[in-house]
């Protein structure tokens, strides 16, 4: 596995410039590791991991109290595409417009980039 780039919150909390790189990253890599030891004092974790997911529109994966882990939030659709072609991906995500609202036969397939987040998490591999 390579080596991921870190990014860290600066003293001042402000994440904009952290939040325009991070969407850069996310063109590429499904995953960020964010550094937040450095943000202000007076300033929660939760605060900051707030101000990244409402600017970025990642999702959590995991916190720690030094760091955390974000996931792009999109583009999964056209990753399991690719690792479950014979399957339709679309239908087994979204839920039906029915009263009954129930998947599709097929169980949702789980995102190869959230696997990865989970290995790495749990230090397997």
């Amino acid at each position: 596995m390579k080596k991921r780039p870190p990014f860290a919150v600066g003293r001042s909390n402000v994440v904009t410039g952290l939040a325009k790189t991070l969407k850069t990253h996310f063109q590429r890599n499904p995953l960020a590791i964010v550094n937040v030891k450095g943000r202000a004092k007076g300033t929660s974790v939760q605060e900051v991991i707030a101000k990244l997911k409402e600017e970025t529109g990642a999702l959590l994966v995991s916190q720690e109290p030094s760091k955390v882990i974000l996931y792009r939030g999109w583009g999964a659709e056209e990753e399991m595409k690719s690792f479950y072609p014979n399957s339709n991906v679309k239908n087994s995500i979204n839920l039906t417009t029915s009263s009954q609202r129930s998947l599709v036969n097929d169980p949702p397939p789980v995102s190869p980039a959230l696997i990865e987040a989970i290995r790495l998490e749990c230090g397997l591999e």
